[in-house]
């Protein structure tokens, strides 16, 4: 997982550093935003796995995994959206506050599930 966010991160470096935007048009804009999500991902996945090891060392590495890709997942999806939303020139902190509460929410949900399910 290091790996490919190390090369993701390498990719979305060379995106900002090539790439004009003005020029370029709409394939930078998408490879910005591809490069920068899926960047996102594996960096909020890594930190996430690294203080789940360090607090909960008796819980699996496995479900430690899956928790810290999903909650990097939802981080990353906040984050692209409040990108998107400024560069259109609509983002207030009520959407940003709604658009958290609602995976807050999701978040809750899974971890009901799993845990009617565990």
């Amino acid at each position: 997982m290091a790996v490919g966010t190390l090369i993701v991160g390498v990719s979305w470096g060379m995106v900002l550093y090539y790439f004009d935007p003005f020029k370029v048009g709409i394939f930078a804009v998408i490879a910005f935003y591809v490069t920068l999500f899926l960047f996102l991902i594996g960096f909020f996945a890594l930190a996430g796995l690294t203080i789940r090891r360090i607090y909960k060392k008796k819980d699996l590495v496995f479900k430690q995994v899956t928790i810290s890709f999903r909650q990097g997942v939802w981080f990353s999806v906040i984050i692209l959206f409040a990108l998107f939303l400024e560069s259109h020139q609509v983002f207030t902190l009520i959407n940003l506050a709604a658009f958290i509460l609602l995976f807050a929410i999701l978040e809750f949900i899974f971890i009901s599930h799993t845990k009617k399910h565990a």
